[in-house]
């Protein structure tokens, strides 16, 4: 716990040299519990098959803001990434935010899909979400709190 305290956020991800290095150190078969947003420049589901195919039991435990998922603002919009400082200009409105969150829900469900197809577990969880409701809701619905 120390040393998940000690970590700060920054730079890039890539599931891919996170698995690398994971799959490099050894670690022993098992339960891999991940908690991540599941965003990545590139493609997150084929690293975490890798983990499925090579022996671990997969708990993806996704983290999300409900914006999000289901942004709020209207109009002219000019985005910056958290990550990279990449900034996009785009107009948003209703239409524009219910095929979002169409896509949203259909990319949970990949990241569902890559868990259970290797008998993992996948939670999804918004932020907003109080603690218990989470423990008591999605979390005991994957089978990760008994």
């Amino acid at each position: 716990m120390d040393r998940l305290a000690a970590l700060t956020p920054g730079g890039r991800t890539s599931y891919s040299r996170v698995v690398r290095e994971f799959s490099s150190a050894g670690s022993p078969r098992g339960l891999l519990i991940l908690l991540s947003d599941f965003v990545d420049e590139q493609d997150c589901l084929r690293p975490l098959q890798y983990l499925a195919d090579s022996g671990h039991e997969l708990l993806l435990i996704h983290l999300w803001a409900e914006e999000d998922r289901t942004p709020p603002w209207d109009g002219e919009l000019d985005l910056a990434d958290a990550e990279t400082g990449n900034r996009l200009e785009i107009s948003f409105g209703p239409e524009a935010r219910e095929a979002y969150t169409l896509a949203f829900d259909r990319w949970a469900r990949s990241l569902q899909d890559a868990a259970v197809r290797k008998g993992g577990r996948y939670a999804g969880i918004s932020t907003s979400m109080p603690m218990e409701a989470a423990i008591f809701g999605p979390l005991v619905g994957a089978g990760a709190v008994e």
